[in-house]
């Protein structure tokens, strides 16, 4: 069974400066953003929601392609959504971004993820 997507417009996303970022709201809930940020020229998209402690990544630090978390500085790749660093091992769920008529629109799904659980390697019980 496919989830269900709907598309939200980023309103003047045109204006977005290259290393800014912005909380987008996508859904009925005060904590449904969607982080979106203009580095090197594209948009991208991830979860605005910091895996660890919930913290909305708005209101932390751009250094180059990572958003650093204002809480505990745990940092995310802003292009593909996985952990870079810090007190985290579970990534934040990554958007697309479509360009329609010269307009922005961000494709979520419904419920709108944001912690995204990384690939582990398996144990192996042999390994003494």
């Amino acid at each position: 069974m496919e989830q269900a997507t709907k598309e939200v417009e980023i309103e003047n996303a045109e204006h977005i400066n290259d290393g800014e970022m912005i909380a987008v709201k996508v859904g009925d809930k005060d904590d449904d953003k969607v982080l979106v940020v203009r580095y090197e020229g594209k948009l991208y998209a991830i979860s605005n929601k910091c895996s660890h402690f919930g913290v909305s990544l708005n209101m932390g630090l751009l250094f180059d392609d990572k958003v650093l978390c204002p809480a505990h500085s745990a940092g995310f790749n802003i292009t593909t959504g996985a952990p870079e660093f810090g007190p985290i091992t579970d990534g934040v769920a990554k958007f697309e971004i479509i360009e329609k008529e010269g307009k922005s629109f961000l494709k979520v799904p419904n419920p709108i993820p944001h912690k995204v659980t990384q690939h582990m390697a398996k144990r192996d019980p042999n390994n003494k």
